[in-house]
Parts: structure tokens; C-alpha cells; sequence
């Protein structure tokens, strides 16, 4: 095992619900999401949340034809125009009821999406993970997050060495990060869609570009275009003269995403 060998799990046999996933927009700010749980033993108190977001989103342009060397087009088998991207959680997200008269979690905040984001351009989804902590735990990744989140400043919390329950069976002295533990998990999905919340998206810098096979105005070959990996033809503007433009605003496989939607889309 070697050095800052990270090993994470929850040690807890304890499943209690997740209430709900809900949401608030607000204007000039953007989206936050945030989770809603309680265990109505009243033995938890310690929880821990990630999230896998999914989301649709298309290029400015829709492509209808496709180069074929040399010099000409054909039509477009596969739409290039709409993508999904998914992108796990990376945040230590973490809440306590300890203080509370009552094991319930309200409005823990998950994930804040700033306005004008593409993730809420069309339709957006989150699953949520939440698991059950002990005391030592919810302390281990409380010091973990405040070791890698909340330093910066000459005001901050200085770093420090965080032990967790793994050791090294060969060398004591090496140092090992980690919380070794285990439970079951409690997962809900929600999604929510743009055009319902009144998304805005600002139009990104796509630019229009033409060449042609004919009488070159601007003087722009088609073989000259499609030597640049990032240009993309999108429609014919007339007989011998086509359209085109670069990267994702033709093609949106440019910005990260996959064109085969996920089996749990709508």
C-alpha cells in the first residue's frame, strides 16, 4: 500500500431515507440542490451525500451534410447536434444533526449551478447517493474537507496530517489516508427541465463560415476548410456553396459529451 493511499467507504449498517432531492433558482445567482433526510429512530446523525449529474445539451448549429473527399458533400447519417455529459461529484459533502433535537436534515446544500450554465439549457439530471456515518467518520472527512477545501488564506485553517482507520501491515510509520467502512446506500434521481424554470442561455461566440466547389467568395476550398480538425459543415447555402462553422457549435461532441442518450432519459 502505498503513500496517501486513498481508501473510502462509510462504516454504518443503518439505511435511513432520503426524504427528497429539491431545488431553488434564483435569479442573477443561479440553481442550488439540495438534499432532505431524517431517520425516524433518531440513531444517525452523521450523513454523507454524492452526486452523479447528467445533462443534456445541444450544438448552436444543426449539421445536415458531412464532407466527402475531395470536394463534396453528402447528407449526415448520425445527428451530431445533441449530447449527454455526466460528471461525478468531487466536493466533500457532509451533514450532522448531532446538535439538532431531532435527527433531520433540511436543505443540505449539494451542488450550485451558476447561471446561464448549459447543464440547464434543456434538461438536467442528478442522482444523489447519501450514506450513514459514524461520530469517527463524519470527523474523519470534516477534517478531510477542511484540509483540502477551506484553506487559502492567511486567516485559514493550516494544514494538517488526517489519520483515518487504515494502517500499513508491512511499515507502522507509513503514512495511509483513508476510512475503511461499510454500508448500504439510499440513491434518488430527480431532473429537472430548463424550459420549466425559465432557464437562459447566452448565445456562445459561434461563428458562420463559407466555402464552396465553384467560384470561390470568399476564396475558401472545401478541401481547405476540412484540413482544420475543428471545422464543421452544417447546411448548403446554394447549389456549390455551404455553410460551415467550428468545434461545438456544429458538433457537440467538441464540449465533452456522448451522443447515445442514457437508458434512464426521458
Amino acid at each position: 500500500m502505498g503513500d496517501s493511499t486513498y481508501r473510502t467507504l462509510c462504516r454504518s449498517s443503518r439505511r435511513p431515507p432520503i426524504d427528497s432531492i429539491s431545488y431553488i433558482n434564483e435569479p442573477g445567482t443561479g440553481l442550488t440542490v439540495y438534499a432532505n433526510t431524517h431517520d425516524p429512530a433518531g440513531k444517525t446523525h452523521y450523513y454523507q451525500w454524492t452526486y452523479v449529474e447528467t445533462y443534456e445539451y445541444h450544438s448552436w448549429y444543426f449539421s445536415s451534410i458531412r464532407y466527402v473527399p475531395v470536394d463534396s458533400v453528402a447528407e449526415r447519417d448520425t445527428p451530431i447536434q445533441v449530447c449527454y455529459l455526466s460528471i461525478p461529484s468531487t466536493d466533500i459533502l457532509i451533514g450532522s444533526s448531532a446538535a439538532l433535537s431531532s435527527d433531520v436534515i433540511s436543505m443540505a446544500p449539494l451542488e450550485m449551478i451558476p447561471e446561464y450554465s448549459v447543464k440547464l439549457g434543456v434538461e438536467y439530471s442528478t442522482l444523489v447517493t447519501q450514506t450513514a456515518l459514524t461520530k469517527d467518520a463524519y470527523t474523519y472527512w470534516q477534517n478531510m474537507r477542511a484540509n483540502s477545501e477551506q484553506l487559502g488564506s492567511i486567516f485559514g485553517p493550516q494544514p494538517f496530517q488526517v489519520n483515518g482507520n487504515f494502517h500499513s501491515a508491512s511499515n507502522p510509520n507509513e503514512t495511509v489516508i483513508g476510512y475503511l467502512s461499510v454500508t448500504t446506500a439510499q440513491r434518488k434521481r430527480i431532473f429537472i427541465t430548463g424550459a420549466k424554470i425559465n432557464w437562459q442561455l447566452l448565445p456562445p461566440p459561434c461563428v458562420l463560415d463559407t466555402a464552396n466547389t465553384v467560384s470561390p467568395v470568399p476564396p475558401r476550398k472545401l478541401s481547405s476548410w476540412t484540413s482544420d480538425p475543428n471545422f464543421i459543415l452544417i447546411a448548403v447555402y446554394r447549389p456549390g456553396i455551404y455553410l460551415g462553422t467550428y468545434g461545438g457549435c456544429g458538433d457537440c461532441r467538441f464540449d465533452g459529451g456522448a451522443l447515445a442518450k442514457p437508458s434512464f432519459w426521458p
